[in-house]
C-alpha cells in the first residue's frame, strides 16, 4: 500500500541555484554571462529513453505514488540530467506537501529547484508563486541562491521594484569583482524588464569600480548589441508582412476566380 511516510535521514538535497558562484569569481566575466543565458527548457538532444538513475526512482515512485521522498527524488535527478519539463511536472506534485518536510534546508532546495525548473521552462507566473512560499534563508551561500533566481523570476513578471530591490541586497558587503559578476548572470533578464541601467549604476557606484571598469564595458557592450539587434529585428518584420499581404491576397483571389470558371463551366455542360 502507498505510504505518505517522509523519512529525511537518506534524502539528498537538490543542488542550489547558481552554486558554483565561488568559482565563477575567478572567471572571465564574458564567461559568466554564458552561465546566465540559459533560456533552453530541453535538452538539445533529446536522451533516448531513460537513465539507470531515472529509472530507478521512477520505479520507485511508480510503486509510491505519495510518497514526497520519491517525488523529491526523481524530480532531482530530472533536473540534474536538464529535464527541466520533466522535472517541475514531478516536483509540483510535491509543492503543498511541502511543509511534511521538517528538514528546512532539504525544503528550501526543493521549493527553490521548483521555482528553477518553472523559470526555465518559461513558466514564470508558477515560479513567481512557488517563490512567494519559500522562507528567506539564512545561510549565505542559500541566500544569494535565492536572491539571484528571485531577481530572475520577478524580471519575468514584469516586477521590476522588487527585482531591483533583490539584486541590490545581493550587492551588500561584495566587492566590484563580485558585483559585475552578480550582474553578468542575471543581465538578459534585467535587460528584458528594462531594469539594467538602474542595476548598472549601482554596480558602477562601488569604491573599487573605477580600476576594473572593463569587466563592466563588457556587460554594456553585450546589452547594446542585444538591444540593437532586437529592434532591427522588428524593423525587419514590418516591410515582410507588407510585402507578403498583397501577395496572400493575390493567391486568395485567383483561387476564387479559379472556382467561379470552374462553377460556370459546369453550369455551361448542363444546359
Amino acid at each position: 500500500m502507498a505510504t505518505t511516510t517522509v523519512v529525511e535521514a537518506t534524502w539528498t538535497p537538490c543542488p542550489l541555484y547558481m552554486s558554483e558562484f565561488e568559482r565563477l569569481r575567478e572567471e572571465n566575466v564574458l564567461d559568466v554571462m554564458k552561465c546566465g543565458l540559459r533560456t533552453g527548457t530541453k535538452l538539445v538532444v533529446e536522451r533516448p529513453g531513460r537513465s539507470n538513475a531515472v529509472m530507478k526512482a521512477y520505479n520507485a515512485l511508480t510503486a509510491d505514488p505519495l510518497n514526497l521522498r520519491h517525488i523529491h527524488d526523481l524530480g532531482r535527478i530530472y533536473a540534474s540530467e536538464g529535464q527541466w519539463e520533466k522535472a517541475a511536472n514531478v516536483l509540483l506534485r510535491g509543492w503543498k506537501r511541502a511543509a511534511e518536510i521538517e528538514d528546512p534546508k532539504i525544503r528550501f532546495c526543493f521549493l527553490l529547484k521548483l521555482t528553477e525548473a518553472s523559470y526555465r521552462i518559461g513558466k514564470q507566473r508558477q515560479a513567481f508563486a512557488i517563490l512567494n512560499t519559500i522562507d528567506s534563508p539564512s545561510g549565505k551561500s542559500e541566500l544569494l541562491a535565492f536572491q539571484l533566481l528571485a531577481c530572475q523570476v520577478y524580471c519575468g513578471v514584469g516586477d521590476v521594484s522588487r527585482a531591483l530591490k533583490t539584486f541590490k541586497e545581493a550587492l551588500a558587503g561584495r566587492d566590484y569583482r563580485d558585483a559585475v559578476r552578480l550582474l553578468a548572470l542575471v543581465v538578459d533578464d534585467l535587460r528584458k524588464a528594462g531594469a539594467f541601467d538602474a542595476v548598472r549604476s549601482a554596480v558602477a557606484s562601488l569604491e573599487d569600480a573605477k580600476s576594473m571598469q572593463s569587466e563592466l564595458a563588457m556587460v554594456e557592450h553585450y546589452v547594446e548589441a542585444r538591444d540593437k539587434a532586437d529592434k532591427e529585428s522588428k524593423i525587419m518584420i514590418g516591410p515582410k508582412v507588407i510585402i507578403a499581404l498583397p501577395i496572400i491576397a493575390a493567391v486568395i483571389l485567383i483561387v476564387y476566380l479559379l472556382y467561379l470558371l470552374e462553377r460556370w463551366s459546369l453550369q455551361s455542360k448542363n444546359f
